[in-house]
């Protein structure tokens, strides 16, 4: 029964590889429309359970992840327009990321040249029967400096595992602009 499951798990590795590792697309992912290899309609939208038990889990326990279909962004240096500009969305208005966890003590994710990001909430727990297995946490992104900033309609939303402290964490982004 393991091998099966391990073939299966390398077969459907193999497929989505294939599927998403064509020359020329941009990153993260290509919308459907844009995508001959996509069936129309299909759009990438994961509950944050997936997010966290299968896109995060994979990546930080064994460095797994759908090469091309969620890349690897420092989010400091990418305002939100330029990730709008650059990467594809989900088809949904949605960008997926991940990213280094940079702790720095106050509730600011991380600031750049052109604005910060403000936490809005404190985090959620996200449960998978009734354990929990990571949390989510809602950012602002502010333009300016923090004496002189304008809030903007763009948030992201990290999603982090539960696990021991001090260890290497990376995180997965959820991009998008309120209203859309």
């Amino acid at each position: 029964m393991t091998h099966l499951l391990s073939h299966f798990n390398q077969s459907k590795t193999q497929i989505l590889d294939t599927m998403w590792n064509s020359p020329g697309k941009k990153s993260p992912i290509v919308p459907p429309q844009e995508d001959p290899n996509w069936a129309p309609g299909w759009k990438f939208n994961p509950t944050d359970e997936e997010i966290v038990d299968f896109y995060l889990k994979g990546l930080n326990s064994n460095g797994f992840f759908l090469n091309n279909m969620i890349k690897f962004i420092d989010l400091k240096d990418n305002h939100p327009e330029k990730i709008h500009e650059n990467h594809s969305h989900n088809g949904l208005g949605i960008w997926y990321f991940y990213t280094q966890r940079v702790p720095t003590g106050n509730p600011s994710l991380q600031a750049g040249k052109e604005g910060y990001w403000m936490g809005l909430k404190n985090p959620t727990n996200i449960l998978i029967k009734g354990r929990i297995v990571g949390s989510k946490k809602e950012f602002t992104f502010y333009k300016g400096d923090f004496a002189h900033s304008i809030e903007t309609k763009w948030r992201v939303i990290e999603y982090t595992l539960s696990q021991a402290p001090g260890a290497i964490e990376r995180v997965l982004l959820k991009i998008y602009m309120k209203g859309n």
